[in-house]
């Protein structure tokens, strides 16, 4: 089987960009004020569901712990 296409592959990461920056649209134009928790992390994961909610979504859609990830880096 041949490896996949260098443009398959930016396509399905551009598509995965623009869910991600839709998800954000969306809690942003629903979040009344985020001056206060806008870089809370502990408030992001609370709207967010929690932690569990995290890291059972990410379980689903068959990536790694969102939070235990640290992306750009090669596990130590």
């Amino acid at each position: 089987m041949a490896p996949p296409s260098s443009r398959y592959l930016a396509s399905q990461s551009l598509a995965a960009l623009r869910e991600s920056l839709d998800d954000l649209i969306a809690w942003v134009e629903n979040t009344e004020s985020t001056a206060n928790t806008a870089a809370d992390p502990v408030e992001f994961i609370r709207t967010r569901g929690g932690a569990r909610a995290l890291i059972d979504e990410a379980a689903a859609a068959g990536e790694a712990q969102p939070l235990l990830q640290r992306t750009g880096r090669e596990p130590l």
